[in-house]
């Protein structure tokens, strides 16, 4: 069996809403599935062999790619432009795996040393644009209260419920489907998120100290950065480049956070019927993607285990998952099925237990009114 986590859910549920420092996993799984707490058990122990070469994989063919844009831009402009959105794309894969080893050092289950984690995870902040130790931690209460209907209010995509979408003003309903339209969430809201949110502290509670000035000091770093990639390249030729992987990146980052977690059949509870096993296998899906997508999400696809324990590193997952046949016994969503139905769903509706559309809530409650 998996030992006792630091910051077992229990605890965590006691009012107010805590919100820890620190991720140093879960081990909550059902005591029908003991047998999967021993594998992942095995698999719960970093290896800094396996982690620097997953660095050096990642962080060289991102620069590569990165470079390769630059120098396309010397090709015929605007022809030639189309490659460098290629290339862009290439890049772009390369950085959401530098998030998911951000992820990682944020869980402590990159490498052994926490001194490690941290050091890499500031890094990687820089290239991410996104403050390593905000993040964290508001990424520690979504891993507390996953799939809780009365813990929304940080590290989660926001789903209202049926109820509470009825009883919203005209205009709340429409800022409402205006957020959820898939145009907003994966694109220019992804990117505004990424670009501009992220930089400022408004929505930090003001006792959270360490994180606050975590997002000054990223903004400067940040700042010398793009500063020093400008003086080299030129400024057109920077924005040509890093806009789009900023822009590519951040989509598909929102994207696949919420398909692990957005879907039809997940479960969503208040607090009293709500469980944190169950809410690990029955809330956090198995995103079913192309290898070589499944390699640029660094194995995040496979999120049900990242939930059940948090101190799997990603580059053990994909072996946890194939030793064991009940760890593959979870909702399986495709790359088809994710596009076809996951991005329009965005009310939990309690009577039927499933996510619903908002188009069709709206629609009923336009025929109501109009009664």
């Amino acid at each position: 069996m998996l030992r006792s986590c630091d910051l077992h859910p229990a605890r965590l549920l006691l009012p107010p809403p805590p919100i820890p420092e620190t991720m140093t996993g879960t081990t909550a799984i059902p005591e029908v599935q003991r047998e999967i707490g021993a594998l992942l058990a095995t698999y719960g122990q970093p290896d800094d062999r396996a982690a620097w070469l997953q660095v050096a994989n990642t962080l060289l063919p991102f620069a590569v790619f990165w470079l390769l844009a630059i120098a396309s831009l010397r090709l015929t402009f605007p022809l030639a432009y189309g490659l460098t959105l290629l290339y862009t794309i290439a890049a772009s894969g390369c950085l959401l795996r530098v998030f998911g080893i951000q992820h990682d050092c944020g869980h402590n289950s990159f490498f052994r040393s926490k001194i490690a984690n941290e050091t890499l995870g500031l890094v990687c902040s820089v290239l991410t644009i996104t403050p390593y130790h905000y993040w964290k931690r508001s990424h520690a209460y979504h891993h507390a209260h996953v799939s809780n209907l009365d813990y929304r209010e940080m590290g989660y995509i926001t789903i209202k419920t049926v109820a509470e979408y009825e009883r919203m003003t005209t205009g709340a309903r429409w800022r409402y489907r205006l957020y959820q339209n898939p145009f907003i969430m994966f694109g220019l809201g992804s990117t505004i998120k990424f670009l501009v949110l992220q930089r400022l502290t408004y929505h930090i509670p003001r006792d959270w100290l360490k994180e606050r000035r975590n997002v000054r000091n990223t903004n400067l770093a940040i700042a010398l950065l793009w500063a020093m990639m400008i003086a080299i390249v030129g400024v057109q030729s920077f924005l040509l480049v890093q806009l789009p992987i900023v822009v590519f990146t951040s989509a598909a980052g929102v994207w696949i956070f919420y398909i692990q977690h957005v879907y039809e059949d997940t479960s969503l509870q208040p607090s009293e019927r709500w469980d944190y096993a169950t809410a690990c296998l029955e809330s956090c899906s198995y995103y079913a993607l192309p290898q070589v997508l499944e390699w640029c999400a660094l194995y995040n696809n496979i999120h049900h285990i990242h939930h059940a324990c948090s101190r799997v590193p990603n580059y053990r997952i994909a072996k946890c998952f194939a030793a064991h046949a009940e760890l593959r016994n979870v909702r399986h969503i495709s790359l088809r099925e994710s596009f076809a139905s996951c991005a329009h769903l965005g009310l939990w509706d309690a009577e039927s237990q499933r996510l619903v559309r908002v188009a069709e809530v709206e629609l009923r409650l336009r025929d109501r009114e109009n009664k």
